[in-house]
């Protein structure tokens, strides 16, 4: 099983963009999955709730990060087992800061 893309596949540190996940080889893991037991998307270390569009397409939230680059992804089942690797990265970039408003 394995993440095929991320889309979008970047997104600011202050987390909240909304991921869409394809992978390969999920048919019959997407069986087991239940709203009472739900799997996660990983983003580095971070473990955020998962919600299966189809058994081929996942959807999940960026969480927020401290440090912008790329970071591995992977999907984990309720109990904390990775049941999907990545191939594919989500890259966190830092935002736009605002240092004025005209006229104020």
């Amino acid at each position: 099983k394995v993440i095929r893309k991320v889309t979008p596949s970047s997104g600011p540190l202050a987390g909240g963009t909304n991921v869409t996940i394809a992978v390969d080889g999920l048919r019959r893991a997407a069986l087991s999955w239940t709203t009472e037991r739900p799997w996660g998307c990983v983003f580095g270390t971070s473990v955020v709730q998962a919600q299966a569009l189809t058994t081929s397409l996942i959807s999940c939230k960026s969480p927020t990060s401290l440090r912008a680059g790329e970071t591995k992804m992977s999907l984990v089942d309720d109990l904390g087992n990775v049941v999907v690797k990545g191939k594919s990265a989500f890259v966190y970039y830092e935002g736009p800061e605002v240092s004025s408003v005209v006229p104020s």
